[in-house]
């Protein structure tokens, strides 16, 4: 089972993706939560080509809100580096650790993820990364399997701190919800 997150800078399926993480695990193992945060594939976008080239539109609001996000999250996915890559070579890499076979099932904290990866897939003419019929959305999961979950969360006893600013600590507390939620 995968956990796809990405940081966009819009709401809609046209928006810029900043960055994305993919995390596999296994139902049947244990893992402590900073296994998990380490197990994501994490890629970070170079922006203005996504905005030049594949005509990306940024929602005002969003870009706001990333202009005033704490300055940890705004390196790990807002600020542009000399680390971040292109579009077609983050999915790439990403797609090393996907299910060749698309048997696998991929959570999906409502589709705005997969619909902008799928949307600039298209316009960069590769691959989606995973099959439309893989997708699962991880909050109807969640209220589905555990007793206590609301609004699609569930208390869950972290055996560290989970920094929600930086995507590849909410991808893995997806996980661990599913995994050990109450």
């Amino acid at each position: 089972m995968y956990v796809l997150g990405c940081e966009t800078l819009g709401f809609e399926s046209n928006a810029p993706v900043l960055s994305a993480g993919l995390l596999y695990f296994d139902l049947d193992k244990s893992y402590n939560f900073m296994d998990l945060v380490n197990d994501v594939k994490f890629v970070k976008f170079k922006l203005k080509e996504q905005i030049e080239v594949y005509n990306r539109i940024i929602d005002k609001k969003v870009l706001d809100y990333w202009k005033s996000n704490d300055e940890e999250a705004k390196v790990a996915s807002f600020i542009p580096s000399k680390n971040d890559v292109s579009f077609i070579e983050g999915v790439e890499y990403l797609r090393k650790f996907a299910d060749p076979n698309d048997s696998d099932i991929v959570l999906s904290r409502g589709f705005l993820s997969k619909n902008c990866m799928d949307s600039l897939c298209r316009a960069v003419d590769i691959p989606v990364l995973f099959k439309h019929w893989q997708y699962s959305e991880t909050a109807t999961m969640i209220n589905c399997l555990k007793n206590t979950a609301k609004n699609g969360y569930c208390p869950v006893s972290l055996d560290s701190i989970c920094k929600f600013n930086l995507l590849p600590h909410r991808i893995a507390n997806e996980a661990y919800m599913i995994l050990y939620g109450e």
